[in-house]
């Protein structure tokens, strides 16, 4: 084990970059999520993969070096079914993801949140929940007014 650490710090003195290591999102009666997050100043960013792909893919991870070298927040994911996560891919719909971001947003961030989708999604889930942030944000604005 003494070499590991000589070689980690090898690394680290090298510039070379250490992956943020995988975390668990309990849920009561749902699937674990699987996620990678660094801390950092807002906004954070927040990457939404593609379809049947996860987290470890070249965009998310060059993302997460963008964020660390400015110093933001970022999180990354994987899909209820996909990746580190758990679950069955086909028994998920996009009700299932979308519900999945909403979560993570919920759980793991704060303050405002960048979403970057990945491009096989072509923002579908990114758009769905943006429509489902502005509604409650409107329903709230509008309640306020009604008391």
């Amino acid at each position: 084990m003494e070499n590991v650490g000589k070689h980690r710090s090898w690394l680290r003195e090298a510039g070379l970059r250490q992956k943020s290591s995988v975390q668990y999102l309990n849920r009561p009666d749902l699937p674990k999520l699987a996620y990678q997050r660094i801390k950092g100043k807002s906004p954070g960013v927040v990457f939404l993969p593609g379809l049947a792909s996860n987290m470890n893919g070249q965009k998310a991870e060059a993302l997460e070096d963008f964020c660390k070298s400015l110093g933001h927040s970022y999180l990354r994911f994987d899909y209820t079914g996909c990746g580190a996560s758990e679950g069955v891919w086909e028994e998920c719909t996009l009700g299932t993801w979308k519900k999945d971001v909403l979560t993570v947003l919920d759980e793991l961030t704060e303050g405002p949140q960048v979403r970057a989708a990945s491009r096989e999604l072509r923002g579908f889930p990114a758009f769905i929940n943006t429509i489902a942030m502005v509604f409650v944000s409107c329903f709230l604005f509008l309640w306020g007014f009604c008391l």
